[in-house]
């Protein structure tokens, strides 16, 4: 059992995401209820949404993608080798 994301607070308010949006950390993605209760989802990181993956009022189940995200700062992975020669 999942529970259900909606992308606006009612139907008469904007979303508050939309492909093309971009967002700051703590900026609100969407609301998700489960058993009554709606919890506001906030970024942990400031980006870009490039798609949103699934419709509003729809269920949701843990793990699946709703947005596909270009964050903001980019991310260098360290080379293994280099990291053992640091430490």
């Amino acid at each position: 059992m999942g529970g259900t994301y909606y992308s606006q607070e009612s139907p008469q308010l904007p979303v508050f995401v939309e492909r093309g949006s971009h967002f700051e950390k703590g900026d609100t993605l969407y609301i998700i209820e489960v058993m009554k209760m709606f919890n506001k989802v906030v970024a942990t990181f400031s980006g870009t949404i490039d798609a949103v993956l699934v419709d509003s009022a729809v269920v949701v189940r843990k793990g699946q993608p709703l947005f596909k995200v270009t964050p903001d700062e980019r991310i260098v992975e360290e080379d293994p080798a280099e990291r053992a020669r640091r430490i």
